[in-house]
């Protein structure tokens, strides 16, 4: 675990940086880059296959030991001032793999494929900074050492309990 109290550091430059800071022992792992390539591939409403392809777009992924196992990623689209955010096991970005709708590869580039009923996006980003967010999500907590519910305490399961309820299916 990273034990400083207070801390903010950042690294990188204008086309890709990873920022990690905490406080309070809540930490966290941002990262951002623009060199990036988006390929999708859709089947239009005749059933005709389409592609199109965009570099240069911002990716972010982010971290927090308050969901240690999860990573977030947005996809951000500056035409339409919108972005597409996916969640996916830390795992994943750390060692690459995963047969569902989420699936990385850690080869000359990080590529992260994304399945949805209406189409397949393949996102390259660079494998030296996907790896460096995961490394930094490491050196706060080793995957493997996450804590769980079983870890808390009487208190803390209860105060845990009104979010458990909300969140259920």
């Amino acid at each position: 675990m990273y034990d400083l109290d207070v801390y903010d550091q950042h690294q990188g430059d204008e086309r890709h940086w990873i920022i990690r800071s905490g406080a309070a022992g809540r930490h966290t792992v941002d990262g951002g880059t623009t060199d990036s390539t988006l390929t999708i591939r859709v089947t239009d409403l005749d059933g005709k296959p389409a592609e199109s392809t965009r570099t240069g777009f911002l990716v972010a992924l982010g971290w927090s030991s308050d969901d240690p196992f999860t990573t977030t990623m947005q996809i951000h689209d500056e035409s339409s001032d919108s972005a597409s955010t996916w969640m996916f096991a830390r795992e994943l970005l750390l060692h690459g793999g995963g047969v569902g709708d989420v699936r990385i590869e850690h080869g000359e580039a990080t590529t992260i494929t994304l399945d949805t009923p209406t189409g397949h996006a393949e996102i390259s980003v660079p494998r030296h900074w996907a790896l460096a967010v995961a490394d930094l999500t490491q050196q706060v907590i080793p995957l493997g050492e996450e804590p769980s519910l079983t870890d808390l305490s009487d208190a803390q399961w209860h105060a845990q309990m009104p979010w458990l309820s909300e969140n259920s299916f």
